[in-house]
């Protein structure tokens, strides 16, 4: 996604529920990779990168009904989009707008 031509590039990630005990470090750990890109915009979801939101520039929400709001204000019409997270936080719905 990094090297793709697209531009503008928005990341949005939630977070990654099946990690155990490893969660916050490889929270972590992408907070650290989307501070080594650039993108125009990161949005980032869940409870765990609530812990890391201040440690890089982005719009952090705690659930996906708060970003679906938050997402039916903006436009990404041209826009490259890599949505990533757990199953259960069914990012689907940021797309069937």
């Amino acid at each position: 996604f990094v090297s793709s031509a697209g531009k503008p590039k928005a990341v949005i990630l939630a977070d990654m529920l099946e990690l155990g005990e490893y969660s916050l470090a490889e929270h972590q750990a992408v907070v650290d990779q989307l501070k080594q890109n650039s993108f125009d915009k990161v949005v980032l979801i869940g409870k765990y990168f609530g812990q890391l939101k201040d440690k890089i520039p982005c719009i952090h929400f705690q659930t996906t009904p708060e970003a679906v709001q938050w997402f039916r204000e903006q436009s990404f019409s041209g826009w490259s989009l890599l949505l990533k997270g757990s199953r259960s936080y069914a990012l689907e719905q940021l797309i069937q707008l």
